[in-house]
């Protein structure tokens, strides 16, 4: 029981390091036609907002997770009919990389890469 508490200690103050969970809205855009925003839901889910070139897609209560360093992953974009799995596999990505360091969110899909910052 003792080690789960450390455990668990260490894996908080990991978090807090790394900027902790994102909360509220980020923005930001690539190139003036592609904007996109995400909406932190609660500490597990995500609302995803894309506008490329006045084609807007929503992806509503994406699953999220925050590993100790800073890395989101989205656990279900590999799942039939995931939204953003659907996003990646129609737009030929190879890899959606998502960063938090406690200001903003760096988002790397191979192709380009954006910064969203709170809005």
């Amino acid at each position: 029981m003792r080690a789960a508490v450390i455990l668990l200690l260490c894996v908080l103050v990991a978090m807090a390091a790394a900027g902790g969970v994102p909360s509220g809205s980020y923005c930001g855009s690539y190139m003036f036609f592609i904007k996109g925003r995400i909406d932190f839901v609660s500490s597990t889910e995500l609302d995803f907002n894309l506008d490329v070139g006045g084609k807007k897609t929503t992806c509503r209560k994406e699953r999220f997770v925050v590993a100790p360093g800073g890395e989101l992953t989205l656990p279900d974009k590999d799942n039939k009919g995931d939204c953003i799995g659907e996003l990646i596999k129609d737009n030929d990505l190879d890899t959606l990389k998502i960063h938090f360091d406690g200001n903003k969110i760096h988002l790397d899909a191979g192709v380009g890469s954006v910064d969203l910052k709170h809005c």
